[in-house]
């Protein structure tokens, strides 16, 4: 297959790769990278499904969801952000800033909400991560909401503390 271009369109098939746990090996620009079967994401980097491809890199690429927005997603195949290395995390990031400017001067929006999901509870739909760039307009009718109420400060020390804990073996 030839390779595709930013803003060349390929044909969809779906999958699912919260379902298939059987890893592959594939290579992108000579980077070999993990895959795992039947996720959508996976195919579409290695270009055996069709979307729009808006950015690519080394190590991320950025396409347009479904509903029109752009998302950034590594290469490699890492289900959440637990699995997701600190090469990646950055060249996530590093992409959405650019695709995020791109998107306000192209959209006309008046704002841009960055969107990143982890595990079943916090609705993850796709087992693969991805950071959604979604362009926001006054008035729109998209909600984003969770408990924005102040807690007890005591709450707030212990739980401080126990994350500052945690995150020693992190560093």
């Amino acid at each position: 297959m030839d390779r595709l271009r930013p803003g060349h369109q390929q044909k969809y098939r779906p999958g699912n790769c919260a379902t298939l746990s059987r890893k592959g090996q594939f290579n992108v620009d000579g980077y070999a990278t993990e895959r795992q079967k039947g996720c959508i994401f996976c195919d579409f980097v290695n270009r055996n499904a069709s979307g729009h491809l808006i950015y690519e890199d080394r190590h991320v690429a950025g396409l347009l969801s479904l509903e029109g927005h752009p998302l950034i997603v590594p290469k490699p195949h890492f289900a959440d952000v637990f699995e997701l290395d600190e090469i990646h995390a950055a060249a996530v990031m590093q992409a959405a800033v650019r695709v995020a400017k791109a998107t306000k001067i192209a959209t006309h929006c008046d704002g841009i909400n960055l969107v990143q999901s982890n595990g079943v509870a916090a609705e993850q739909d796709v087992f693969h991560f991805h950071l959604h760039i979604k362009p926001r307009f006054q008035h729109d009718d998209v909600t984003m909401s969770w408990d924005a109420r102040a807690i007890d400060d005591e709450i707030r020390t212990k739980t401080s503390a126990a994350i500052t804990q945690q995150l020693d073996k992190f560093l």
